[in-house]
């Protein structure tokens, strides 16, 4: 009822990059059933086309929601809009989880 629900996107290239770098992380959902992804094997093309389609259809179904933020990563001003969104002020804003590639 009272819950904030944030969608937090990327650029499609820079997902599927992050994607690879992840292990087996690309080969796990290929084999995956998930929802609007095509059989695999699945191209670059293929998964930037169910990633796009997948924020479109999560944003489409949540439009008009005040209490959905969709957010792009990279955005400079996202601390500040989540932050807004959720009432509280974002003390960090980085990357934790970096990889070795």
């Amino acid at each position: 009822p009272d819950m904030t629900i944030i969608l937090h996107g990327r650029d499609s290239r820079l997902w599927l990059k992050s994607v690879d770098a992840w292990k087996d992380l690309r080969a796990r959902l290929d084999v995956s059933e998930l929802p609007g992804k095509g059989p695999h094997p699945y191209t670059d093309d293929g998964m930037r086309d169910w990633f796009e389609a997948l924020y479109r259809n999560i944003e489409e179904a949540m439009q008009g929601d005040p209490k959905f933020l969709s957010i792009d990563i990279a955005d400079p001003e996202a601390p500040e809009k989540i932050g807004r969104a959720i009432g509280r002020k974002i003390k960090w804003w980085g990357r934790e989880n970096r990889n070795a590639s």
